[in-house]
């Protein structure tokens, strides 16, 4: 009898270990549920070069559709951005505090399931997202990703932090700190809010940026809806 209750209770104490994830020092488990719930998509543009749209609207009505996943295309979109180029999809979205960017090629799978398996991971900001002030009024920076073709960083931070300042900068390595893509010309596209308006800036090689771009790119966006 002794003995049949010890092997009861063995079998019931592995069970509950196999039912257990099995938890590291210095990680921590999220159940999938958990991540559907605050994945939250915060960027998604599309293009080439100086030829990239904001396309986040559309991007994440189907990632909630009822397949969760869609096929990067001028078709699927409806036009060509940037006729005669091949294009990326870029997207940056989050989950809990941690920040991620993932960029799709044109003609590839985007699936939700991609999203939650995580991206290129980027420490979590002081405050999301960016509050820039300046005379004409407060420009609240969304994200802001450089790079090109399959190479994007979210350079939201520094981005900030140089506008905060007043100061303009130009868009090349040395500016970012480091040559993602060595030969070829990289984009810095910035996503950001206006006087209530989202707006999208798409800065080339070597193009100063300053607040006051960013403004009078806004003011003309507005003027042209």
């Amino acid at each position: 009898m002794h003995r049949l209750l010890l092997l009861l209770s063995v079998a019931l104490l592995c069970s509950a270990c196999a039912e257990t994830p099995l938890q590291h020092p210095g990680t921590s488990s999220v159940s999938a549920t958990e991540s559907e719930q605050s994945l939250r998509l915060i960027s998604a543009i599309y293009g080439w070069g100086p030829d990239f749209v904001d396309i986040t609207d559309k991007v994440g009505r189907a990632l909630d559709g009822s397949t969760h996943a869609f096929v990067m295309s001028n078709e699927w979109l409806g036009y060509d951005p940037s006729p005669g180029h091949d294009k990326v999809l870029v997207v940056v979205w989050e989950v809990g505090e941690r920040r991620y960017v993932f960029p799709v090629r044109e003609g590839e799978t985007l699936d939700r399931s991609m999203l939650l398996a995580g991206g290129q991971y980027i420490p979590a900001q002081s405050e999301h997202p960016p509050r820039l002030s300046g005379p004409d009024g407060s420009i609240v920076l969304i994200s802001a990703t450089y790079g090109a073709w399959r190479s994007f960083v979210d350079a939201s931070v520094k981005v900030a932090d140089t506008l905060d300042k007043q100061i303009s900068f130009e868009v090349r390595p040395e500016w970012y700190g480091t040559d993602l893509m060595p030969g070829w010309g990289k984009s810095l596209v910035i996503i950001y809010e206006f006087r209530g308006n989202r707006c999208t800036y798409v800065a080339t090689p070597r193009e100063k940026v300053s607040y006051e771009r960013l403004v009078a790119e806004a003011k003309e966006e507005a003027l042209a809806r």
